[in-house]
């Protein structure tokens, strides 16, 4: 199975209560997509990599999400940290 990329689904977010910590290692997930993220409160961190590209919206209400790392990439769609209130720390390096 070949992952390019990660979107939101229909399931129910409020099932989970753990804390979450994201972690996309592989070289092939290149893309966030739009809202992927979004509402899921028990996201507290993302590593991600080799993403290039974060979608619109996509963290957006994630409320305890604290510290996302990203490599290198081609761009942020408008509002993708919008009520993110708890970001501490967003990391990007090359």
């Amino acid at each position: 199975m070949v992952v390019e990329g990660i979107n939101r689904t229909d399931e129910d977010y409020e099932v989970a209560t753990a804390r979450v910590h994201a972690v996309m290692s592989d070289r092939l997930v290149r893309k966030i997509g739009n809202a992927a993220f979004r509402w899921c409160e028990n996201l507290i961190k993302v590593t991600a990599p080799f993403v290039e590209e974060v979608g619109g919206r996509t963290f957006v209400a994630t409320y305890n999400f604290r510290h996302v790392v990203l490599n290198p990439f081609e761009g942020v769609e408008p509002q993708a940290f919008d009520n993110c209130l708890s970001l501490k720390v967003l990391a990007v390096w090359g």
